[in-house]
């Protein structure tokens, strides 16, 4: 069974955030697109994706 986590897209946490959850297992992380609670989101993606190598990342 496949299991993911949310991650806010903040500049300073979502890549240790991404990190930690690919370390601890879970197979995927989608970064929330808010614009009232929210940064960019594509840029926290690339952020994460220079983090992991295997955790699948989406936005929602």
């Amino acid at each position: 069974m496949d299991f993911g986590t949310v991650v806010f897209a903040r500049p300073n946490s979502c890549a240790a955030e991404a990190k930690l959850a690919e370390e601890c297992g879970f197979s995927h992380a989608w970064v929330a697109d808010s614009h009232m609670m929210a940064g960019d989101v594509y840029m926290c993606l690339a952020l994460m994706a220079a983090a992991t190598s295997r955790i699948r990342l989406g936005t929602g």
